[in-house]
């Protein structure tokens, strides 16, 4: 299984980027995640169906996992 994280930089306030998710991700045991682009939507191809996808906007917006 793979966690897929696509995070939005232009989301929000800014303070919400990339390494901010990946941080609470470490702290939440999941290291090491693949990291997407929303404009480059290349990755979607390689998702595998027991994989995880996590979408972080930075907008304040609630958590959501889809399996």
């Amino acid at each position: 299984m793979t966690y897929w994280l696509v995070a939005n930089p232009e989301a929000g306030d800014g303070k919400r980027g990339r390494e901010y998710w990946l941080n609470m991700l470490q702290n939440a045991g999941i290291h090491n995640p693949e990291c997407c682009d929303l404009g480059d939507q290349r990755w979607m191809k390689r998702v595998q169906p027991d994989d995880v996808v996590m979408v972080a906007g930075g907008d304040g917006g609630r958590w959501r996992w889809f399996g």
